[in-house]
């Protein structure tokens, strides 16, 4: 199952170790046409609670229908920034899944960049989100002015930027959700990964990263 990801998922497995939000002065630490082979492997495969999973609440699901995955994340978390590529190669081959991106907002830092994503979701301008991880990727995290190069580079009015997610309660709201609900569930690092708003994956070299998801997106 899921053969054309298995380098992928080996990417992802080494990337979710995950970032924890200690101030640092760098980053801190298709089932379509496969469904009988899929299913059978699936049934073959154990998957225990508290060792390649377990479960957690009130998570705000922002109305999405399942099967979806939650992604707790970090712009500047180079675990976070090695797991876009499978993530989105995943959610291209498994299209009725949706993925809820929810930056965490553990420190000043943080927050700030948590506001930058959020900014640009309210704008419309997630379709730049991939360039947004380049301005983070295998450098020194970006000052506010270099953010701003990047914003006037996609056309975005950069002091309005700044105005808008300085003001916004929206956002406000999103920060402050996002970061009790993986106080609440003990979510202490990123990328964090729950699915159906339920299981938050544990994962292990020992499974396959996504065949666990697509498990867990059945229960």
């Amino acid at each position: 199952m899921f053969k054309k990801l298995s380098l992928l998922i080996l990417v992802a497995t080494v990337a979710l170790v995950g970032c924890s939000p200690e101030p640092q002065n760098t980053a801190p630490t298709g089932q379509a046409g496969q469904q009988a082979d899929s299913t059978t492997e699936l049934a073959q495969v154990s998957y225990e609670e508290g060792v390649h999973y377990r479960r957690v609440n009130a998570i705000d699901s922002e109305n999405t229908t399942k099967p979806f995955i939650v992604e707790y994340f970090w712009l500047g978390c180079p675990h976070c920034q090695a797991f876009e590529a499978p993530l989105n190669k995943f959610i291209a081959d498994n299209q009725n899944f949706t993925v809820v991106k929810k930056p965490a907002a553990g420190n000043a830092r943080w927050a700030m960049d948590a506001k930058i994503y959020y900014g640009l979701k309210e704008l419309g301008k997630l379709s730049h989100l991939d360039q947004l991880f380049d301005q983070y990727r295998d450098q020194p995290l970006p000052s506010k002015t270099k953010v701003s190069e990047f914003l006037t580079s996609i056309d975005v009015d950069a002091p309005a930027f700044w105005d808008l997610v300085d003001s916004s309660n929206n956002i406000a709201q999103h920060l402050k959700t996002n970061n009790s609900e993986m106080r609440a569930n003990e979510i202490n690092g990123v990328p964090g990964i729950v699915v159906n708003g339920q299981y938050l994956v544990m994962p292990s070299r020992d499974v396959d990263f996504f065949a666990l998801v697509t498990y867990l997106s059945n229960k």
